[in-house]
């Protein structure tokens, strides 16, 4: 009987076992650089912050390449603290209703301040602030939703 592959003691059979090991290592290497960068990704904000308050989550969407299509409308409302949703806007032409923040988005609540940040950790924008920014309201689990995507602006009082 003629073997169908190579046999293990064999310099083929080792190449071919060495070359399934190499293959399980770079496969490894693959799925743990995308575990990596996925759990660094989502944490990065937050974990990195090292400021005075207390970190606050807030929901954020995916992360998606600045060609993807987000809704056009321009939604404008005053920032105000939740204790559910940690930021919604209020006085929106939708009513008041929670936000979908651009991914690395969250909040700082620091005494009575709470102020939302960026991927880069720099302040947008704070609690009582009125607000204009591109994006529009979808729904989610039966919930609208205002989805923040660009252009965040705290406009002037009054």
């Amino acid at each position: 009987m003629v073997p169908s592959s190579p046999l293990p003691s064999s310099p083929a059979g080792k190449r071919r076992k060495a070359a399934a090991v190499v293959i399980a290592i770079a496969a490894a290497a693959v799925a743990g650089a995308i575990l990596v960068v996925a759990l660094s990704t989502a944490l990065l904000s937050s974990a990195v912050y090292s400021g005075p308050g207390e970190v606050v989550a807030v929901p954020t969407f995916e992360p998606v390449p600045d060609f993807a299509p987000c809704p056009q409308a321009v939604i404008e409302g005053n920032l105000t603290a939740d204790d559910g949703w940690g930021v919604i806007l209020e006085g929106t032409a939708w009513g008041d209703i929670p936000a979908i923040w651009p991914h690395g988005f969250f909040a700082v609540q620091e005494g009575d301040t709470l102020t939302l940040r960026n991927v880069d950790l720099e302040a947008v924008a704070r609690a009582g602030d009125k607000i204009t920014a591109g994006g529009g309201v979808i729904t989610v689990d039966g919930v609208e939703m205002a989805r923040v995507c660009s252009h965040i602006e705290v406009l002037p009082p009054g």
